[in-house]
């Protein structure tokens, strides 16, 4: 049993149609939406209560939409139609495979999107930098004056904005791997796919390493005209993915030359080679950005628009006016001549390390720790060792963060009080 369940319903009048996990992201939101606008009686359900979801509810007055919310009932699967359900539900839920043992139709929102999507789509994924390379993308989009759309797991669902799209737009889709998940299922793909990278995150959903690689990998287009798979010739993971791809590669990279077609940083300056042609495409002092994680992120953002047919000087545009996203070493100003930098997009010790190499000197420091992903953090704790003249620690991997710290006679650790 896939969980999959019967092929999606052409004409839902009606029909009960569950959407479980609303979240406050907006994919849940926008699922009952379009279920609703296609005439089903659509359900939401969520373990959460209605006060802690109250922005989604008042979202969906209107639309009919009834809700089931601080727990799910098995009743409301048995009689659904359809099920989409939020990718933060685990893909062999029991109320899925409930579900779709009884004939329900089981989808998530970025399939029914790409089902119905009409546009050329360029997906990027990877364990960091994922938001900045699409958002970068956009930019350079934008200034080259090109329709487009952003949106994915960067927050914005597109699934109502299908319908308005045309075959000539670009979509830059960010899409993590609980939803590739769900694409690979359904035998989706898009046009592009970029991987900035992929290290060890999320194990505590798909169990190891490898499964979280393959489930990365759903992203590789298949071979076919104008398809193309983007991947980071610094990374070992994305690198293996090379493996899995029949079509075109083109690599980016900051340090070496990668086989083939690339888009790489040649000292001060980005160089392009794409189908036998060469062409310098910007140079460093274009990109404001801390860190050369983001000269990484500039080049792969580059790379998937240039093969949308985006000129080098639109590019440049973009990279000087682009000064990054919320939560990304986003600086908060200075409080007695102290810089105080947000970074709490930072969810894994790769995204970390990269964030403490952005600045120079042993003069950071850190608030670290948050939910256990079951990942190593005993690198992490040579970083901070390394790097910090202190360490406030919090959350669920504080406890397993002091430990690591004091075993190697770091000692300038504090608790931050009330955050576990």
């Amino acid at each position: 049993m896939t969980g999959r369940g019967a092929g999606f319903p052409e004409d839902l009048r009606g029909k009960r149609a569950v959407v479980m996990g609303l979240g406050l992201f907006s994919g849940g939101v926008e699922a009952a939406k379009w279920l609703a606008a296609r005439g089903a009686r659509v359900l939401v359900t969520d373990m959460k209560d209605a006060a802690a979801l109250s922005p989604s509810v008042k979202a969906l007055e209107g639309t009919g939409a009834e809700f089931r919310l601080g727990g799910h009932d098995e009743a409301d699967f048995d009689g659904a139609v359809v099920v989409v359900a939020s990718p933060a539900v685990p893909i062999d839920h029991p109320l899925l495979l409930r579900a779709a043992a009884r004939g329900a139709a089981v989808e998530t929102e970025v399939c029914l999107f790409l089902r119905s999507c009409p546009a050329r789509v360029s997906a990027v994924t990877g364990s960091n930098g994922k938001s900045t390379t699409s958002a970068l993308a956009g930019a350079m989009l934008a200034a080259a004056g090109r329709p487009f759309r952003l949106g994915g797991n960067i927050g914005r669902a597109l699934v109502n904005e299908a319908a308005s799209m045309k075959a000539g737009d670009e979509v830059v889709l960010e899409i993590s791997s609980f939803q590739l998940e769900w694409t690979r299922r359904a035998g989706l793909f898009p046009t592009v796919g970029l991987v900035t990278n992929v290290t060890a995150n999320h194990l505590d959903r798909h169990g190891t390493f490898e499964a979280y690689l393959d489930a990365k990998a759903a992203v590789l287009p298949p071979e076919g005209e104008g398809r193309a798979a983007i991947l980071s010739h610094d990374d070992p993971g994305a690198r293996s993915l090379a493996e899995r791809t029949k079509g075109r590669v083109v690599w980016t990279a900051l340090e070496g030359e990668p086989p083939g077609e690339s888009v790489r940083w040649e000292g001060e300056r980005l160089v392009a080679r794409l189908q036998g042609r060469e062409e310098e495409i910007l140079h460093r002092v274009d990109v404001p950005l801390r860190g050369d994680f983001n000269l990484r992120n500039a080049a792969s953002a580059a790379a998937l628009v240039l093969l949308a047919g985006v000129p080098p000087a639109a590019i440049r545009e973009a990279c000087r006016g682009f000064r990054g996203l919320p939560h990304r070493l986003e600086s908060c100003g200075e409080v007695r001549g102290i810089l105080c930098v947000n970074d709490s997009k930072a969810t894994t010790p790769e995204a970390s390390f990269r964030a403490l190499s952005a600045f120079e000197g042993k003069s950071v420091v850190a608030i670290a720790g948050g939910y256990d992903k079951h990942v190593d953090l005993e690198p992490f704790a040579a970083a901070l060792a390394a790097r910090c003249r202190g360490v406030v620690l919090m959350g669920a991997t504080a406890g397993v963060l002091e430990t690591l710290l004091r075993v190697r006679g770091y000692e300038a650790i504090a608790r931050a009080p009330g955050i576990e």
